[in-house]
């Protein structure tokens, strides 16, 4: 990639230091490199100070946009910004280390969620994002890291903590796939939904992932997932709070957010480490997981329905209701997993050809159990485990099967709310 020193030369004639805001000052040092850094040394492109640092990111990524791509490095220290960072082609966004360089949204600011993640790309390629830590710092804010219709697509060393919705989404941009995505030692701690989603993309390599305390799932693919590749990754108490009570959620709309309440169903069911679902005209393919360990999930260590040629091998399942359950699958090879499980693997009559050896059961009352259609509700049976601490579980199960079994005990509860 071709780099003209006249771009930076043009850019600063024009007056760089007219773009600065709030505390953010400007240091004159680019070079044909396109290399520029923020930080709050005297040695930084963009010096943020001490208030919020969004200018300097934002000054920073035009001067990116302008030559066409480069370099972003951010300096040891905590940043604290105000609005979401959007991504150009051929960037790479690199910090100094997860632990060293963390970035935080403003506390009490509403940044605009039009496009989703904290840091986003949208339609873009050839992009690395490497070495900081995001925290949502308590503000109401949808992703992490949002990627949709992108490809050549790279990350390693992040953290994201708390967002209300996914620490990771990768998804289409309508009819535009996201492809060609390598994700290395990332970590999602305590996503409203998932840890990690994947909806409609394909060639997807990770390593070394975890997801704790997510909501609903670890690990979720949501549909027309193809060529995806994880091994020796974790879920760790994954599951157990997104299916309790409602939510309060910003929804986009053309170049407005706004808020509404979603009313969560399934109250009993809970959440899994790794979750694969298509809908009736989708079917995810080559789906292989292995090496990756998944603990105290609420409802399941593996569900996977409409899935052509799916690989679990190696894998470990503890203290999970449910080791695996397989729906409407052709094609798989299940070998090598330890389920540390009070049930096995579930299966339904619709799976076929499928190869299932080598697997090791403890602890577990049933190793294989024939499962429900797809389409049919998954009994877990009575089996409780005990919910991680410091999050509570749920104590009304017994109660709402109990009345749910009949017309009469729905009219019990609604007399029993009106009162």
């Amino acid at each position: 990639m071709m780099r003209f020193a006249v771009f930076a030369f043009a850019f600063l004639a024009l007056g760089i230091g007219a773009l600065a805001q709030n505390s953010t000052t400007t240091n004159s040092t680019f070079t044909d490199e396109a290399i520029v850094v923020i930080g709050k040394s005297s040695n930084a492109n963009f010096v943020t100070g001490n208030g919020d640092a969004f200018s300097a990111f934002q000054q920073a990524l035009a001067y990116m946009k302008m030559t066409g791509g480069g370099i972003i490095k951010v300096e040891n220290g905590e940043y604290v910004i105000s609005q979401f960072i959007s991504l150009q082609n051929n960037t790479r966004f690199i910090g100094n280390g997860s632990d060293k360089t963390v970035i935080k949204l403003a506390t009490g600011s509403s940044p605009s969620l039009r496009k989703s993640g904290m840091i986003n790309a949208i339609g873009m390629s050839n992009i690395e994002i490497s070495g900081i830590t995001l925290d949502s710092n308590g503000v109401s804010s949808r992703d992490g890291i949002y990627i949709a219709g992108c490809s050549a697509i790279q990350m390693t060393d992040i953290k994201v903590k708390s967002f209300q919705r996914y620490g990771f989404s990768v998804q289409s941009k309508n009819t535009l796939k996201s492809k060609n995505i390598i994700f290395n030692k990332l970590e999602s701690h305590s996503s409203g939904v998932d840890g990690f989603q994947f909806d409609n993309v394909e060639n997807i390599r990770l390593k070394e992932l975890k997801s704790t305390s997510s909501g609903r799932h670890g690990f979720s693919l949501l549909g027309n997932v193809s060529d995806f590749n994880m091994e020796m990754s974790s879920s760790e108490k994954d599951g157990w709070t997104y299916y309790n009570g409602t939510m309060t959620v910003n929804v986009d709309s053309g170049n407005t957010t706004t808020t509404t309440t979603i009313i969560k169903s399934n109250v009993n069911e809970g959440g899994c480490g790794v979750f694969v679902q298509n809908k009736l005209d989708e079917i995810s393919q080559r789906i292989r997981i292995a090496s990756t360990t998944i603990d105290t999930a609420k409802r399941c260590g593996f569900d996977a329905s409409r899935v052509n040629n799916l690989m679990l091998t190696d894998n470990k399942v503890s203290n999970t209701p449910l080791c695996m359950k397989l729906a409407s699958i052709n094609g798989a090879t299940i070998s090598g997993n330890t389920c540390d499980t009070p049930r096995g693997i579930m299966r339904d009559v619709l799976s076929t050809n499928i190869v299932d050896n080598s697997n090791q059961f403890m602890n577990s009352t049933e190793q294989y159990i024939p499962g429900p259609n797809i389409d049919e509700p998954m009994d877990v049976g009575d089996i409780i485990i005990p919910s991680p601490s410091p999050i509570a579980s749920t104590s009304n199960s017994d109660t709402i099967k109990m009345f749910a079994s009949s017309l009469f005990g729905v009219l019990t509860i609604a007399l029993m709310v009106l009162v």
